[in-house]
């Protein structure tokens, strides 16, 4: 069934057949066909394989049919509607928070937020710095930081879980 997907406010026709498991899909953006594999390589860290390119992606999941995604070329918010939001959603792990990763290795360099502090969606919560660059980690929804999972000062790898916002 066609959906209506929102890539950061703009709106694409999508449909997903999901083939091999939950591994291979096949994704009709705007009627045109891609061809794509997943694989989770760590939490929330995904190796993308689309069209025969390769791609690395750190999700932190929303709402049902939300996330957030990291690539490198810029951070995408995704936004599913209709029955492919069901479809991503209920199959997207924990669909009911946002689970903040760091995107690259790098040091925590300090914490924006505590536990039971209520952040808005785009707000910081924690800061990792990567090549003497200091890259904010905001929270993907509205919410309240049910957890933090990283210390300022602490060396952390790609995909290494840093905060909960439920």
């Amino acid at each position: 069934m066609e959906s209506i997907l929102l890539c950061n406010g703009k709106r694409r026709k999508a449909r997903i057949e999901v083939r091999d498991g939950g591994r291979a899909f096949i994704i009709y953006l705007d009627g045109t066909e891609h061809r794509a594999e997943v694989v989770e390589t760590a939490p929330n860290v995904y190796s993308l394989l689309i069209d025969g390119c390769s791609f690395e992606a750190a999700v932190s999941w929303g709402a049902p049919g939300e996330a957030s995604v990291s690539l490198h070329d810029g951070e995408y918010e995704i936004v599913w509607e209709n029955a492919l939001a069901a479809a991503v959603g209920d199959a997207a792990p924990h669909a009911h928070e946002a689970r903040l990763v760091s995107p690259m290795p790098g040091k925590v360099a300090r914490m924006m937020a505590k536990v039971g502090d209520a952040v808005k969606k785009g707000q910081g919560v924690v800061a990792v710095e990567a090549m003497k660059m200091e890259n904010e980690i905001r929270s993907p929804r509205d919410g309240v930081v049910a957890s933090l999972h990283a210390a300022p000062g602490q060396a952390v790898e790609r995909g290494a879980l840093l905060a909960v916002v439920k």
